[in-house]
């Protein structure tokens, strides 16, 4: 199913809705390689309008999806979280998942968040909640319930954008376009300080 960039526009016009799913984890992981970790805190919906703005149609909902060591504290991420919800408000929609102690590793490990998002997508395109579907994130465990989507949804558009700027090989059948998201990205988008300064004023 992959083509060559642009090809997706084709089949969308100024009325197609967009939703964007977000693996909040891959994409600070992403920030930190390309941008630095100071960027952790990007207006992810401005973000999204940036990866898209070469698409017909518009962004009416980011569903974001995390736990608390999706960012650089538990506090932190709960906190980003109200603050782009005080700006965009339901069209931010945050969907947390659940921490659990792995005693072999000695560390904490993100559960039910993959999944969640999934089901998201899938339910999403299948009830046609949208014409078109934004995946950002490089997790190649994702590319098996965007090939369910694809199937059980055709003619929908699905585009994956990639955090860490590198497409991921399991992707290349199963989503339209792949788009890596690079530093310039991150930085044009801005940091949220930047968006909640302008919305308080």
């Amino acid at each position: 199913m992959a083509t060559s960039y642009g090809a997706a526009e084709a089949i969308l016009n100024s009325d197609s809705r967009w939703i964007a799913y977000i693996d909040a984890a891959n994409l600070y992981y992403g920030i930190c390689e390309s941008a630095g970790p100071d960027y952790w805190r990007v207006d992810v919906v401005r973000m999204c309008n940036q990866v898209l703005k070469a698409y017909n149609g518009k962004l009416i909902r980011v569903k974001y999806f995390t736990t608390a060591l999706s960012g650089q504290a538990g506090v932190d991420q709960k906190q980003f979280e109200q603050d782009t919800i005080r700006v965009y408000g339901k069209q931010f929609q945050p969907f947390m998942g659940k921490t659990k102690y792995d005693d072999k590793t000695g560390s904490f490990k993100e559960k039910q968040v993959d999944v969640r998002l999934a089901a998201h997508l899938v339910g999403d395109l299948c009830t046609k909640a949208c014409e078109a579907a934004l995946v950002v994130s490089s997790d190649s465990d994702l590319a098996a319930a965007i090939g369910e989507a694809r199937y059980y949804a055709p003619g929908r558009t699905i585009v994956a954008a990639h955090p860490d700027g590198v497409p991921s090989g399991a992707y290349t059948d199963v989503v339209d376009e792949a788009i890596p998201i690079d530093a310039g990205m991150y930085k044009n988008a801005a940091r949220l300080d930047v968006t909640l300064t302008k919305y308080r004023k």
